[in-house]
């Protein structure tokens, strides 16, 4: 039973870190959001901003036109 009990407290403590870093995820998010909004403010197009974050041009527009969408990761095994 102790094993179980440990399973299960290792599984809380990764499933808190997880969120931990989904939040600060966020945070960094927003000020990539807000960033494309302040350079296409300052007169930076969609194509420059595509270039800049490697960001698909409709996201991007979604952004400059106040929209937060999802950023999904994604994972690559060798």
């Amino acid at each position: 039973m102790e094993f179980r009990t440990k399973m299960l407290e290792t599984l809380r403590n990764d499933a808190e870190d997880a969120a931990d870093a989904i939040d600060e995820a966020q945070q960094q998010l927003n000020l990539l959001y807000k960033s494309i909004r302040d350079a296409h403010a300052d007169g930076h197009t969609v194509p420059e901003l595509e270039q800049a974050t490697g960001l698909h041009p409709a996201a991007l527009q979604n952004v400059v036109d106040g929209a937060d969408p999802p950023i999904r990761p994604t994972i690559d095994f060798p």
